[in-house]
């Protein structure tokens, strides 16, 4: 029993390990959290959205603002803000791309760095 929640806490781990590494290094880590039932290696599993894909942020919007979860169906992210209606918010978005709204808080300066980095990543903002 404690292997078997070693492994567990080990496949966690080393999926966060990834996501952050991919996060910070700007690499490309697709991984799938892992599954009780299934026995996958999170550092070889690709399940994530594609690029076109719209995904759903859902934020604490209270404090730091801190991301709860990215998801792919708006029912379930709307079911999961109503679990604290007056502090859940959500955005829509796509994978790889910047929004229009989050870009147009930054100054002008930090939008064309922002955009310079996203171009030589080869990514595009997404216009609505």
């Amino acid at each position: 029993m404690l292997k078997m929640k070693n492994n567990s806490i080990n496949s966690w781990l080393s999926f966060f390990k990834t996501r952050l590494r991919s996060m910070f290094t700007g690499t490309d880590a697709r991984v799938k959290m892992p599954d009780k039932t299934e026995k996958t290696d999170p550092e070889t599993s690709s399940t994530l959205p594609t690029a076109n894909q719209e995904v759903f942020v859902l934020w604490d919007a209270i404090g730091d603002g801190r991301v709860l979860g990215v998801f792919t169906d708006e029912a379930t992210v709307e079911e999961l803000r109503q679990v604290n209606p007056y502090y859940y918010r959500f955005y829509r978005c796509h994978i790889d791309q910047a929004t229009d709204y989050g870009l147009s808080w930054l100054e002008k300066d930090q939008k064309w760095q922002f955009e310079r980095v996203l171009v030589k990543h080869g990514l595009k903002r997404k216009h609505s």
